[in-house]
Protein backbone atom coordinates (compact mmCIF):
# COMPACT_ATOMS: atom_id res chain seq x y z
CA UNK A 1 0.00 0.00 0.00
CA UNK A 2 2.78 2.66 1.03
CA UNK A 3 4.52 1.63 -2.44
CA UNK A 4 1.54 2.24 -4.44
CA UNK A 5 0.91 5.87 -2.36
CA UNK A 6 4.19 6.68 -3.80
CA UNK A 7 4.10 5.55 -7.00
CA UNK A 8 0.68 7.54 -7.44
CA UNK A 9 2.44 10.73 -6.11
CA UNK A 10 5.33 10.26 -8.30
CA UNK A 11 3.16 9.50 -11.34
CA UNK A 12 1.12 12.88 -10.41
CA UNK A 13 4.61 14.86 -10.82
CA UNK A 14 5.84 12.83 -13.23
CA UNK A 15 2.35 14.26 -15.61
CA UNK A 16 2.88 17.88 -14.91
CA UNK A 17 6.40 18.11 -15.34
CA UNK A 18 6.40 20.06 -19.06
CA UNK A 19 6.88 18.66 -22.07
CA UNK A 20 5.43 14.90 -20.74
CA UNK A 21 3.50 14.74 -24.16
CA UNK A 22 6.62 12.99 -25.47
CA UNK A 23 6.73 10.68 -22.39
CA UNK A 24 10.07 8.47 -21.46
CA UNK A 25 11.50 9.92 -24.49
CA UNK A 26 12.42 13.38 -23.32
CA UNK A 27 15.33 12.70 -20.38
CA UNK A 28 14.47 15.67 -18.39
CA UNK A 29 11.02 13.85 -17.26
CA UNK A 30 12.38 10.79 -16.72
CA UNK A 31 14.72 12.86 -14.26
CA UNK A 32 12.08 15.01 -12.94
CA UNK A 33 10.35 11.35 -12.51
CA UNK A 34 13.85 10.59 -10.61
CA UNK A 35 13.11 13.54 -8.39
CA UNK A 36 9.98 12.89 -7.27
CA UNK A 37 10.51 9.03 -6.57
CA UNK A 38 13.74 10.15 -3.87
CA UNK A 39 11.29 12.70 -2.16
CA UNK A 40 8.43 10.64 -1.69
CA UNK A 41 10.72 7.90 -0.69
CA UNK A 42 12.31 9.70 1.75
CA UNK A 43 9.42 10.84 3.17
CA UNK A 44 7.80 7.09 3.29
CA UNK A 45 10.96 6.04 4.98
CA UNK A 46 10.38 8.47 7.76
CA UNK A 47 6.65 7.67 8.32
CA UNK A 48 8.17 4.01 8.31
CA UNK A 49 10.44 3.94 10.76
CA UNK A 50 8.83 6.45 13.06
CA UNK A 51 7.29 3.38 15.12
CA UNK A 52 10.50 2.25 15.44
CA UNK A 53 11.85 5.50 17.39
CA UNK A 54 8.33 5.26 19.36
CA UNK A 55 9.20 2.08 20.60
CA UNK A 56 12.91 1.87 20.96
CA UNK A 57 13.10 6.01 21.48
CA UNK A 58 16.69 4.98 19.69
CA UNK A 59 18.30 7.29 17.13
CA UNK A 60 20.43 4.60 15.54
CA UNK A 61 17.26 1.87 15.22
CA UNK A 62 15.29 5.08 13.57
CA UNK A 63 18.49 6.05 11.08
CA UNK A 64 18.37 2.26 9.97
CA UNK A 65 15.00 2.52 9.72
CA UNK A 66 15.25 5.06 7.28
CA UNK A 67 18.62 3.94 5.42
CA UNK A 68 16.15 0.55 5.33
CA UNK A 69 13.14 2.08 4.04
CA UNK A 70 14.44 4.40 1.78
CA UNK A 71 16.61 2.11 -0.41
CA UNK A 72 14.04 -0.51 -0.49
CA UNK A 73 11.03 2.05 -1.55
CA UNK A 74 13.38 3.81 -4.30
CA UNK A 75 14.44 0.77 -5.77
CA UNK A 76 11.18 -0.62 -5.90
CA UNK A 77 9.69 2.40 -7.64
CA UNK A 78 12.91 2.63 -10.00
CA UNK A 79 12.80 0.07 -11.58
CA UNK A 80 9.30 -0.96 -11.17
CA UNK A 81 7.20 2.58 -11.80
CA UNK A 82 8.92 3.54 -15.11
CA UNK A 83 7.75 0.12 -16.19
CA UNK A 84 4.21 0.54 -15.04
CA UNK A 85 4.01 4.25 -16.07
CA UNK A 86 4.55 2.62 -19.75
CA UNK A 87 1.93 -0.28 -19.52
CA UNK A 88 -0.82 1.79 -18.67
CA UNK A 89 -0.28 4.90 -21.17
CA UNK A 90 -2.32 5.14 -23.60
CA UNK A 91 0.75 5.66 -25.56
CA UNK A 92 2.36 2.27 -25.08
CA UNK A 93 1.42 0.65 -28.59
CA UNK A 94 2.86 3.96 -30.16
CA UNK A 95 6.17 4.03 -28.23
CA UNK A 96 6.74 0.37 -29.75
CA UNK A 97 6.21 1.86 -33.09
CA UNK A 98 9.39 0.84 -35.63
CA UNK A 99 12.33 2.81 -35.22
CA UNK A 100 12.54 6.43 -37.44
CA UNK A 101 14.70 4.63 -40.31
CA UNK A 102 12.50 1.68 -40.11
CA UNK A 103 9.29 3.66 -39.91
CA UNK A 104 9.85 5.65 -43.11
CA UNK A 105 10.84 3.00 -45.13
CA UNK A 106 7.83 1.35 -44.00
CA UNK A 107 5.87 4.57 -45.23
CA UNK A 108 7.26 4.47 -48.84
CA UNK A 109 6.61 0.70 -49.32
CA UNK A 110 2.82 1.44 -47.83
CA UNK A 111 3.31 -1.24 -45.45
CA UNK A 112 2.98 0.77 -42.55
CA UNK A 113 0.22 0.53 -39.60
CA UNK A 114 -1.32 3.50 -38.23
CA UNK A 115 -0.63 4.37 -34.81
CA UNK A 116 -4.72 3.46 -33.59
CA UNK A 117 -4.03 0.01 -35.23
CA UNK A 118 -1.24 -0.35 -32.35
CA UNK A 119 1.12 -2.07 -35.00
CA UNK A 120 4.52 -3.64 -33.82
CA UNK A 121 7.00 -3.86 -36.81
CA UNK A 122 8.89 -7.49 -36.80
CA UNK A 123 12.03 -5.32 -35.92
CA UNK A 124 10.66 -4.60 -32.25
CA UNK A 125 9.41 -7.90 -31.94
CA UNK A 126 13.24 -8.67 -32.58
CA UNK A 127 14.54 -6.37 -30.18
CA UNK A 128 12.38 -7.09 -27.36
CA UNK A 129 12.90 -10.83 -27.56
CA UNK A 130 16.88 -9.69 -27.70
CA UNK A 131 17.01 -7.54 -24.85
CA UNK A 132 14.40 -10.19 -22.91
CA UNK A 133 17.38 -12.73 -23.44
CA UNK A 134 19.90 -10.49 -22.15
CA UNK A 135 18.67 -9.40 -19.34
CA UNK A 136 17.69 -13.22 -18.15
CA UNK A 137 21.70 -13.96 -18.63
CA UNK A 138 22.87 -11.51 -16.75
CA UNK A 139 20.77 -12.49 -14.20
CA UNK A 140 21.94 -15.98 -14.11
CA UNK A 141 25.05 -14.96 -13.82
CA UNK A 142 24.71 -11.99 -10.93
CA UNK A 143 22.08 -13.05 -8.59
CA UNK A 144 24.33 -16.00 -7.41
CA UNK A 145 27.59 -14.62 -6.90
CA UNK A 146 25.60 -11.28 -5.01
CA UNK A 147 23.08 -13.23 -3.01
CA UNK A 148 25.86 -15.92 -1.77
CA UNK A 149 28.27 -12.88 -1.12
CA UNK A 150 27.36 -9.53 -0.41
CA UNK A 151 30.17 -8.24 -0.85
CA UNK A 152 30.03 -8.93 -4.51
CA UNK A 153 26.56 -6.88 -5.34
CA UNK A 154 28.26 -4.90 -7.67
CA UNK A 155 28.14 -7.38 -10.02
CA UNK A 156 24.67 -5.56 -10.96
CA UNK A 157 27.10 -3.61 -13.07
CA UNK A 158 27.23 -6.41 -15.88
CA UNK A 159 23.23 -5.62 -16.34
CA UNK A 160 24.75 -2.30 -18.20
CA UNK A 161 25.45 -4.70 -21.41
CA UNK A 162 21.66 -4.73 -21.54
CA UNK A 163 21.15 -1.48 -20.75
CA UNK A 164 23.85 -0.40 -23.17
CA UNK A 165 22.27 -2.20 -25.73
CA UNK A 166 19.10 -1.36 -25.26
CA UNK A 167 19.89 2.37 -25.40
CA UNK A 168 21.99 2.23 -28.69
CA UNK A 169 18.91 0.36 -30.29
CA UNK A 170 15.63 2.10 -28.84
CA UNK A 171 17.06 5.17 -27.14
CA UNK A 172 16.24 6.78 -24.33
CA UNK A 173 13.05 4.22 -24.15
CA UNK A 174 15.15 1.32 -24.56
CA UNK A 175 17.45 1.86 -21.99
CA UNK A 176 15.04 2.86 -19.33
CA UNK A 177 12.90 -0.07 -20.26
CA UNK A 178 16.13 -2.38 -19.96
CA UNK A 179 17.03 -0.89 -16.90
CA UNK A 180 14.12 -1.47 -15.41
CA UNK A 181 13.66 -4.80 -16.51
CA UNK A 182 17.00 -5.21 -15.00
CA UNK A 183 16.22 -4.28 -11.42
CA UNK A 184 13.01 -6.58 -11.69
CA UNK A 185 15.17 -9.25 -12.89
CA UNK A 186 17.60 -8.81 -10.37
CA UNK A 187 15.43 -8.44 -7.31
CA UNK A 188 13.55 -11.46 -8.47
CA UNK A 189 16.57 -13.72 -8.80
CA UNK A 190 18.08 -12.10 -5.18
CA UNK A 191 14.73 -12.74 -3.87
CA UNK A 192 14.33 -16.84 -4.80
CA UNK A 193 17.60 -17.39 -4.39
CA UNK A 194 17.36 -16.39 -0.57
CA UNK A 195 13.89 -18.59 -0.41
CA UNK A 196 16.12 -21.21 -1.49
CA UNK A 197 18.72 -20.47 1.27
CA UNK A 198 16.61 -19.74 3.90
CA UNK A 199 18.20 -16.35 4.25
CA UNK A 200 17.27 -13.13 5.26
CA UNK A 201 18.16 -9.70 3.71
CA UNK A 202 20.25 -7.19 5.63
CA UNK A 203 20.47 -3.58 5.41
CA UNK A 204 23.84 -3.29 3.71
CA UNK A 205 22.47 -5.74 1.13
CA UNK A 206 19.41 -3.53 0.19
CA UNK A 207 22.07 -0.76 0.39
CA UNK A 208 24.15 -2.54 -1.97
CA UNK A 209 21.49 -3.30 -4.14
CA UNK A 210 19.80 0.07 -4.23
CA UNK A 211 23.66 1.50 -5.23
CA UNK A 212 24.24 -0.59 -8.20
CA UNK A 213 20.85 -0.23 -9.34
CA UNK A 214 20.71 3.23 -8.87
CA UNK A 215 24.20 3.11 -11.07
CA UNK A 216 22.22 1.35 -13.84
CA UNK A 217 19.47 3.41 -14.01
CA UNK A 218 21.24 6.06 -14.43
CA UNK A 219 23.50 5.09 -16.89
CA UNK A 220 20.61 3.72 -18.85
CA UNK A 221 19.13 7.02 -18.68
CA UNK A 222 22.05 9.15 -19.58
CA UNK A 223 22.71 6.65 -22.66
CA UNK A 224 19.74 6.41 -24.06
CA UNK A 225 19.33 10.30 -24.12
CA UNK A 226 22.08 10.96 -26.08
CA UNK A 227 21.74 8.05 -28.12
CA UNK A 228 17.61 9.26 -28.98
CA UNK A 229 19.68 12.53 -30.05
CA UNK A 230 20.94 10.61 -32.99
CA UNK A 231 18.15 8.49 -33.45
CA UNK A 232 16.16 11.78 -33.79
CA UNK A 233 18.92 13.20 -36.19
CA UNK A 234 18.84 10.12 -38.44
CA UNK A 235 14.87 10.11 -38.70
CA UNK A 236 15.49 14.40 -39.41
CA UNK A 237 17.79 13.15 -42.51
CA UNK A 238 15.72 10.39 -43.75
CA UNK A 239 12.69 12.28 -43.61
CA UNK A 240 14.45 15.20 -45.39
CA UNK A 241 15.20 12.69 -48.14
CA UNK A 242 11.59 11.35 -48.20
CA UNK A 243 10.52 15.05 -48.63
CA UNK A 244 12.88 15.36 -51.60
CA UNK A 245 11.92 12.04 -53.13
CA UNK A 246 8.60 12.98 -52.95
CA UNK A 247 8.98 16.18 -54.50
CA UNK A 248 10.96 15.06 -57.16
CA UNK A 249 8.59 12.50 -57.86
CA UNK A 250 5.34 15.25 -57.88
CA UNK A 251 7.44 17.80 -60.15
CA UNK A 252 8.32 15.11 -62.15
CA UNK A 253 4.93 14.03 -62.33
CA UNK A 254 3.39 17.17 -63.05
CA UNK A 255 5.95 18.10 -65.19
CA UNK A 256 5.42 14.94 -67.43
CA UNK A 257 1.74 15.14 -67.75
CA UNK A 258 1.97 19.14 -68.38
CA UNK A 259 4.17 18.09 -72.17
CA UNK A 260 2.11 15.15 -72.84
CA UNK A 261 -1.00 17.24 -72.20
CA UNK A 262 0.15 20.75 -74.48
CA UNK A 263 -1.64 20.34 -78.05
CA UNK A 264 -4.08 18.05 -77.06
CA UNK A 265 -7.31 19.49 -77.61
CA UNK A 266 -9.80 16.20 -77.09
CA UNK A 267 -12.01 16.40 -73.72
CA UNK A 268 -11.59 12.39 -73.17
CA UNK A 269 -7.78 12.46 -74.12
CA UNK A 270 -7.40 15.04 -71.58
CA UNK A 271 -9.29 13.28 -68.78
CA UNK A 272 -6.92 10.05 -69.35
CA UNK A 273 -3.92 11.68 -69.00
CA UNK A 274 -5.12 13.11 -65.91
CA UNK A 275 -6.12 9.26 -65.00
CA UNK A 276 -2.61 8.40 -66.66
CA UNK A 277 -0.63 10.57 -64.14
CA UNK A 278 -2.65 9.87 -61.27
CA UNK A 279 -1.88 6.13 -61.47
CA UNK A 280 1.87 6.65 -61.75
CA UNK A 281 2.02 7.45 -57.87
CA UNK A 282 3.81 5.39 -55.82
CA UNK A 283 0.78 4.55 -53.82
CA UNK A 284 -1.71 4.66 -56.59
CA UNK A 285 -5.62 5.00 -55.97
CA UNK A 286 -8.80 4.58 -58.06
CA UNK A 287 -9.10 7.49 -60.07
CA UNK A 288 -12.56 9.25 -61.62
CA UNK A 289 -12.97 12.42 -63.90
CA UNK A 290 -15.80 14.37 -63.93
CA UNK A 291 -16.73 17.19 -66.17
CA UNK A 292 -19.45 19.33 -65.35
CA UNK A 293 -22.34 19.94 -67.56
CA UNK A 294 -23.86 23.13 -69.89
CA UNK A 295 -26.42 23.67 -66.42
CA UNK A 296 -23.87 23.18 -63.85
CA UNK A 297 -26.05 21.02 -62.07
CA UNK A 298 -24.67 17.32 -62.57
CA UNK A 299 -21.17 16.08 -63.36
CA UNK A 300 -20.72 13.19 -65.74
CA UNK A 301 -17.99 10.71 -65.90
CA UNK A 302 -15.00 10.93 -68.15
CA UNK A 303 -12.25 8.89 -68.04
CA UNK A 304 -11.68 6.21 -64.79
CA UNK A 305 -9.12 3.71 -63.53
CA UNK A 306 -10.20 0.27 -61.29
CA UNK A 307 -13.31 0.59 -60.91
CA UNK A 308 -15.71 -2.73 -61.03
CA UNK A 309 -19.06 -2.60 -63.32
CA UNK A 310 -21.55 -1.93 -60.70
CA UNK A 311 -19.62 0.94 -58.82
CA UNK A 312 -19.22 2.83 -62.25
CA UNK A 313 -22.86 2.15 -63.49
CA UNK A 314 -23.82 3.99 -60.18
CA UNK A 315 -21.12 6.70 -60.63
CA UNK A 316 -21.81 7.42 -64.61
CA UNK A 317 -23.37 10.67 -63.53
CA UNK A 318 -23.78 12.46 -59.91
CA UNK A 319 -25.83 15.51 -58.56
CA UNK A 320 -23.09 18.71 -57.88
CA UNK A 321 -25.78 19.18 -54.89
CA UNK A 322 -25.16 17.20 -51.93
CA UNK A 323 -21.73 15.13 -53.31
CA UNK A 324 -18.25 15.87 -52.11
CA UNK A 325 -17.32 16.68 -55.63
CA UNK A 326 -20.03 19.58 -55.63
CA UNK A 327 -18.35 20.75 -52.22
CA UNK A 328 -14.79 20.71 -53.98
CA UNK A 329 -16.21 22.50 -57.37
CA UNK A 330 -18.02 25.16 -54.91
CA UNK A 331 -15.73 25.83 -52.34
CA UNK A 332 -13.17 26.33 -55.21
CA UNK A 333 -10.27 23.60 -52.61
CA UNK A 334 -9.67 20.24 -52.09
CA UNK A 335 -11.85 17.63 -50.03
CA UNK A 336 -10.83 14.73 -48.11
CA UNK A 337 -12.63 12.27 -46.51
CA UNK A 338 -11.39 9.78 -44.09
CA UNK A 339 -14.13 7.62 -43.84
CA UNK A 340 -16.15 6.81 -46.69
CA UNK A 341 -19.26 5.43 -44.19
CA UNK A 342 -19.46 7.96 -41.72
CA UNK A 343 -19.08 10.95 -44.48
CA UNK A 344 -22.62 12.49 -45.10
CA UNK A 345 -21.12 14.60 -47.47
CA UNK A 346 -20.90 12.47 -50.09
CA UNK A 347 -23.65 10.79 -52.20
CA UNK A 348 -25.33 8.66 -49.86
CA UNK A 349 -26.03 6.13 -53.26
CA UNK A 350 -22.20 5.93 -54.20
CA UNK A 351 -20.95 6.04 -50.35
CA UNK A 352 -22.99 2.92 -50.13
CA UNK A 353 -21.31 1.13 -53.19
CA UNK A 354 -17.99 2.61 -52.17
CA UNK A 355 -18.39 1.17 -48.25
CA UNK A 356 -19.59 -2.54 -49.83
CA UNK A 357 -16.73 -2.25 -52.23
CA UNK A 358 -14.16 -2.13 -49.57
CA UNK A 359 -13.20 1.25 -49.83
CA UNK A 360 -11.81 3.59 -46.74
CA UNK A 361 -11.39 7.25 -48.56
CA UNK A 362 -11.35 9.42 -50.94
CA UNK A 363 -10.68 12.76 -52.08
CA UNK A 364 -12.02 15.22 -54.23
CA UNK A 365 -9.77 17.64 -56.49
CA UNK A 366 -11.40 20.54 -58.34
CA UNK A 367 -10.35 21.68 -61.69
CA UNK A 368 -11.37 25.16 -61.33
CA UNK A 369 -9.41 28.00 -64.06
CA UNK A 370 -9.56 31.90 -62.90
CA UNK A 371 -12.54 31.05 -60.89
CA UNK A 372 -14.51 29.00 -63.93
CA UNK A 373 -15.31 25.74 -62.22
CA UNK A 374 -14.57 22.73 -64.90
CA UNK A 375 -15.20 19.32 -62.72
CA UNK A 376 -13.25 17.27 -60.32
CA UNK A 377 -10.76 14.51 -60.26
CA UNK A 378 -11.53 12.05 -57.37
CA UNK A 379 -9.06 9.80 -55.95
CA UNK A 380 -10.69 6.64 -54.01
CA UNK A 381 -8.50 4.43 -51.21
CA UNK A 382 -8.89 1.43 -49.74
CA UNK A 383 -7.18 2.15 -46.76
CA UNK A 384 -8.17 5.17 -44.28
CA UNK A 385 -5.64 7.81 -44.50
CA UNK A 386 -5.38 11.28 -44.20
CA UNK A 387 -3.51 13.67 -46.90
CA UNK A 388 -0.36 15.04 -46.54
CA UNK A 389 0.22 18.92 -47.06
CA UNK A 390 2.71 17.82 -49.97
CA UNK A 391 0.32 15.72 -51.60
CA UNK A 392 -2.49 18.21 -51.37
CA UNK A 393 -0.05 21.04 -53.15
CA UNK A 394 0.93 18.22 -55.76
CA UNK A 395 -3.04 17.42 -56.60
CA UNK A 396 -3.84 20.67 -56.71
CA UNK A 397 -1.20 21.36 -59.33
CA UNK A 398 -2.63 18.44 -61.24
CA UNK A 399 -6.24 19.75 -61.28
CA UNK A 400 -4.82 23.51 -62.23
CA UNK A 401 -2.90 22.01 -65.07
CA UNK A 402 -5.47 19.61 -66.44
CA UNK A 403 -8.03 22.74 -66.45
CA UNK A 404 -5.68 24.79 -68.36
CA UNK A 405 -5.43 22.19 -70.87
CA UNK A 406 -9.23 21.74 -70.76
CA UNK A 407 -10.13 25.51 -71.39
CA UNK A 408 -7.30 25.52 -74.56
CA UNK A 409 -9.13 22.71 -75.56
CA UNK A 410 -12.53 24.86 -75.17
CA UNK A 411 -11.31 27.99 -76.70
CA UNK A 412 -10.02 26.10 -79.87
CA UNK A 413 -13.23 24.34 -80.61
CA UNK A 414 -14.60 27.64 -80.16
CA UNK A 415 -12.76 28.99 -82.43
CA UNK A 416 -12.80 26.48 -85.12
CA UNK A 417 -16.43 26.25 -84.71
CA UNK A 418 -16.57 30.44 -85.62
CA UNK A 419 -14.39 29.67 -88.31
CA UNK A 420 -16.33 27.04 -89.90
CA UNK A 421 -20.08 28.32 -88.75
CA UNK A 422 -22.11 31.05 -89.26
CA UNK A 423 -22.88 33.09 -86.06
CA UNK A 424 -26.47 34.37 -87.32
CA UNK A 425 -27.93 30.65 -87.78
CA UNK A 426 -25.63 28.44 -86.44
CA UNK A 427 -25.42 26.65 -89.40
CA UNK A 428 -21.61 25.47 -91.16
CA UNK A 429 -20.61 28.25 -93.64
CA UNK A 430 -18.88 28.33 -96.94
CA UNK A 431 -15.36 27.21 -95.24
CA UNK A 432 -17.39 24.74 -93.53
CA UNK A 433 -18.63 23.46 -97.15
CA UNK A 434 -15.36 23.11 -98.52
CA UNK A 435 -14.12 21.42 -95.28
CA UNK A 436 -16.74 18.96 -95.21
CA UNK A 437 -16.41 18.15 -99.09
CA UNK A 438 -12.60 17.48 -98.44
CA UNK A 439 -12.72 15.18 -95.79
CA UNK A 440 -15.87 13.47 -96.65
CA UNK A 441 -16.29 12.89 -100.37
CA UNK A 442 -13.53 10.72 -101.82
CA UNK A 443 -14.19 8.90 -104.58
CA UNK A 444 -13.19 5.42 -105.62
CA UNK A 445 -12.70 3.80 -108.86
CA UNK A 446 -15.66 1.50 -108.00
CA UNK A 447 -18.05 4.22 -106.34
CA UNK A 448 -21.00 5.09 -108.20
CA UNK A 449 -22.71 6.94 -105.82
CA UNK A 450 -22.98 10.44 -106.29
CA UNK A 451 -23.76 13.71 -104.37
CA UNK A 452 -26.42 16.76 -105.51
CA UNK A 453 -25.65 20.29 -104.42
CA UNK A 454 -29.07 22.18 -103.91
CA UNK A 455 -28.36 26.19 -104.07
CA UNK A 456 -30.75 28.35 -102.64
CA UNK A 457 -31.31 32.38 -103.37
CA UNK A 458 -33.96 34.03 -101.58
CA UNK A 459 -36.00 36.28 -103.53
CA UNK A 460 -35.99 39.99 -103.13
CA UNK A 461 -34.92 39.63 -99.39
CA UNK A 462 -33.53 43.20 -99.34
CA UNK A 463 -37.42 44.08 -99.66
CA UNK A 464 -37.66 42.95 -96.65
CA UNK A 465 -34.67 43.82 -94.77
CA UNK A 466 -35.69 47.48 -95.79
CA UNK A 467 -39.79 47.37 -95.39
CA UNK A 468 -39.18 45.78 -92.08
CA UNK A 469 -35.64 46.22 -90.68
CA UNK A 470 -32.84 43.95 -90.71
CA UNK A 471 -33.62 42.16 -86.95
CA UNK A 472 -36.87 40.26 -89.01
CA UNK A 473 -34.50 39.58 -91.99
CA UNK A 474 -32.12 37.94 -89.38
CA UNK A 475 -34.90 36.13 -87.68
CA UNK A 476 -36.18 34.66 -90.85
CA UNK A 477 -32.81 33.78 -92.19
CA UNK A 478 -32.88 31.79 -88.48
CA UNK A 479 -35.41 30.11 -89.67
CA UNK A 480 -35.08 28.49 -92.82
CA UNK A 481 -32.38 26.12 -91.92
CA UNK A 482 -35.25 24.26 -89.65
CA UNK A 483 -37.69 24.63 -92.13
CA UNK A 484 -35.47 22.95 -94.62
CA UNK A 485 -34.11 19.91 -92.41
CA UNK A 486 -37.59 19.28 -91.08
CA UNK A 487 -39.29 19.12 -94.38
CA UNK A 488 -36.27 16.83 -95.77
CA UNK A 489 -35.79 14.78 -92.72
CA UNK A 490 -36.00 11.49 -94.43
CA UNK A 491 -32.81 12.11 -96.48
CA UNK A 492 -30.96 14.01 -93.59
CA UNK A 493 -29.35 17.19 -95.29
CA UNK A 494 -26.92 19.36 -94.53
CA UNK A 495 -27.61 23.04 -94.84
CA UNK A 496 -24.74 25.79 -95.11
CA UNK A 497 -25.21 29.33 -95.32
CA UNK A 498 -22.92 30.64 -97.41
CA UNK A 499 -23.67 34.70 -97.47
CA UNK A 500 -26.48 37.02 -97.13
CA UNK A 501 -29.72 35.27 -98.31
CA UNK A 502 -27.78 32.34 -99.80
CA UNK A 503 -28.27 28.97 -98.85
CA UNK A 504 -26.75 25.71 -99.88
CA UNK A 505 -28.28 22.25 -99.65
CA UNK A 506 -26.26 18.78 -100.22
CA UNK A 507 -28.02 15.34 -100.45
CA UNK A 508 -24.89 12.76 -100.39
CA UNK A 509 -25.51 9.08 -101.73
CA UNK A 510 -27.66 10.04 -104.65
CA UNK A 511 -28.51 6.62 -106.61
CA UNK A 512 -29.40 9.21 -109.91
CA UNK A 513 -29.66 11.89 -111.47
CA UNK A 514 -33.26 12.83 -111.12
CA UNK A 515 -33.50 11.88 -107.33
CA UNK A 516 -32.22 15.73 -106.38
CA UNK A 517 -34.88 17.59 -108.17
CA UNK A 518 -37.79 15.91 -106.73
CA UNK A 519 -36.43 16.43 -102.88
CA UNK A 520 -35.59 19.96 -104.46
CA UNK A 521 -38.95 20.70 -105.25
CA UNK A 522 -40.06 19.72 -101.95
CA UNK A 523 -37.89 22.04 -100.31
CA UNK A 524 -38.78 25.02 -102.34
CA UNK A 525 -42.66 23.96 -101.44
CA UNK A 526 -41.48 24.06 -98.02
CA UNK A 527 -40.01 27.28 -97.73
CA UNK A 528 -43.06 29.14 -100.04
CA UNK A 529 -45.11 28.09 -96.47
CA UNK A 530 -45.46 31.59 -94.46
CA UNK A 531 -42.47 32.16 -91.50
CA UNK A 532 -44.54 33.44 -87.93
CA UNK A 533 -41.47 36.40 -87.42
CA UNK A 534 -42.76 38.65 -84.48
CA UNK A 535 -46.57 37.59 -84.64
CA UNK A 536 -45.62 38.41 -88.53
CA UNK A 537 -47.09 35.91 -91.64
CA UNK A 538 -44.01 36.54 -94.08
CA UNK A 539 -44.00 34.57 -97.26
CA UNK A 540 -40.83 34.14 -98.91
CA UNK A 541 -40.04 32.82 -102.57
CA UNK A 542 -36.35 30.97 -103.45
CA UNK A 543 -35.09 30.02 -106.82
CA UNK A 544 -32.32 26.90 -106.76
CA UNK A 545 -29.78 25.69 -108.77
CA UNK A 546 -28.76 21.98 -108.98
CA UNK A 547 -25.27 20.54 -109.43
CA UNK A 548 -24.17 17.02 -109.75
CA UNK A 549 -20.86 15.16 -108.42
CA UNK A 550 -19.25 14.22 -110.08
CA UNK A 551 -20.86 14.60 -113.28
CA UNK A 552 -20.64 18.60 -113.07
CA UNK A 553 -17.39 18.87 -110.75
CA UNK A 554 -15.23 16.71 -108.68
CA UNK A 555 -14.48 19.55 -105.99
CA UNK A 556 -16.76 21.84 -104.25
CA UNK A 557 -15.57 25.38 -105.75
CA UNK A 558 -16.51 23.57 -109.09
CA UNK A 559 -19.43 22.28 -107.56
CA UNK A 560 -20.71 25.66 -105.95
CA UNK A 561 -19.93 27.34 -109.11
CA UNK A 562 -21.81 25.28 -111.16
CA UNK A 563 -24.81 25.44 -109.05
CA UNK A 564 -24.53 29.39 -108.79
CA UNK A 565 -24.66 29.56 -112.65
CA UNK A 566 -27.82 27.07 -112.26
CA UNK A 567 -29.62 29.40 -109.82
CA UNK A 568 -28.62 32.54 -112.16
CA UNK A 569 -30.23 31.09 -114.97
CA UNK A 570 -33.50 30.28 -113.00
CA UNK A 571 -33.85 33.72 -111.96
CA UNK A 572 -33.27 35.19 -115.24
CA UNK A 573 -35.97 32.53 -116.64
CA UNK A 574 -38.04 32.88 -114.16
CA UNK A 575 -37.73 29.36 -113.01
CA UNK A 576 -38.52 27.40 -109.37
CA UNK A 577 -35.48 25.58 -110.18
CA UNK A 578 -32.91 24.53 -112.59
CA UNK A 579 -30.46 21.96 -113.23
CA UNK A 580 -26.74 22.99 -114.31
CA UNK A 581 -26.39 22.31 -118.16
CA UNK A 582 -22.43 23.37 -119.57
CA UNK A 583 -24.50 25.67 -122.43
CA UNK A 584 -26.07 28.37 -119.80
CA UNK A 585 -22.05 28.34 -118.21
CA UNK A 586 -21.33 31.66 -120.55
CA UNK A 587 -17.67 31.99 -118.42
CA UNK A 588 -16.51 28.58 -119.24
CA UNK A 589 -12.15 28.20 -119.98
CA UNK A 590 -13.22 27.35 -123.68
CA UNK A 591 -15.12 30.89 -124.20
CA UNK A 592 -12.72 33.13 -121.92
CA UNK A 593 -10.03 31.46 -124.82
CA UNK A 594 -11.85 31.99 -127.75
CA UNK A 595 -12.83 35.76 -126.89
CA UNK A 596 -9.55 36.29 -126.16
Amino acid sequence: AAYLLVGTISYSVFRLVPRLDRGLSDLRSYLAFLVASTLSSFVLAVIGSASLFLRTMGKDVFWIGINFWFASAFTSLLVIAPLILIVVSWRFRRWLAPMPGEEIAAAVSGTQQSDREGGIGERTRRDIAVGATLIVGTTLVVCPFASLQPRYGWFALLYLVPILWGSTTRGLLGGVLAASGSGIAYLAGSTIIAAILSSYYRHEEILSQFAALMIVSLVGAVTGAFQQARLRAEKNLVQSNLELKKRHESLALVNGLADRLKGTLDVEMISQEAVDAFIQLSRPPLVAVYMLDDNDTTMELKAQHGFDDEILAAGQTIPVQGSLSGMAISEREIFVSEKISADGRIEPTMASKLDQGGFKSVVSIPMVFEKKALGAINLVYRDQRSVAREDLETFSTIGRTVALALVNARHVARMEHLAFHDMLTGLPNREGLHRWFSESVLWGDGDRSKLGLVLIDVDRFKEINDALGHHVGDRLLSEIGPRITGALAERDPLVFRLAGDEFAVIFPDLDEDEECEPLTGILLTALAAPFDVRGMAIGIEASAGISICPDDALDSSELLRCADVAVNHAKSTSKRMVRYNHDFDLHTPERLALAS
